[in-house]
């Protein structure tokens, strides 16, 4: 049922793009924004960094909180 959901929510996400560099380059964006040492700024990062190479800001920020959550 979980399961489910999340590949859908992921479909959904992947869905709203037309381009798969597009896509593709949000979701290294996102790898790169989890990496970086700047704690309490990633969110910042994204809405910038999504605005100055006009990227999908929900994949993005998707990516980055499932490779760097501060929860785990």
């Amino acid at each position: 049922m979980i399961i489910q959901k999340v590949q859908q929510f992921g479909k959904k996400l992947l869905q709203v793009e037309t381009s798969a560099k597009k896509c593709a380059r949000s979701i290294c964006v996102g790898i790169f924004i989890a990496f970086s040492p700047f704690v309490g700024f990633h969110t910042l990062m994204a809405i910038a960094l999504c605005w100055l190479f006009s990227l999908n800001y929900p994949v993005t920020l998707s990516v980055q909180l499932a490779i760097n959550n501060p929860l785990t």
